[in-house]
């Protein structure tokens, strides 16, 4: 019931920063990879689904690219690979593409 309610929340807070972030993507996006993380992390660690987690973590990354020069965003990024790494995700094959 909680992680039902979490997750509800956690969506609820992307579908809002995503459209934030649309009209305005300098001032929300590192807000939509804020949230995006904390999801990667949930789908991590509380209710496991790699295939989620991982997608999450990607594009917290693809995010972060664009926003290097925000010292939050950058961690964001490096925990982001950790979640990577921690779903057994090669990370060479990764950025090779």
């Amino acid at each position: 019931m909680v992680l039902t309610q979490a997750l509800e929340q956690y969506e609820e807070a992307l579908k809002i920063r995503r459209a934030l972030a649309k009209e305005h993507p300098a001032t929300y996006l590192p807000d939509v990879a804020m949230t995006l993380i904390n999801m990667s992390i949930f789908y991590l660690q509380s209710v496991p689904d790699k295939e989620k987690s991982v997608s999450l973590a990607i594009e917290v990354i693809k995010i972060g690219i664009e926003f290097q020069q925000i010292p939050i965003v950058q961690k964001y990024m490096e925990t982001a690979i950790q979640i990577l790494q921690a779903n057994g995700v090669d990370l060479d094959e990764l950025f090779k593409e």
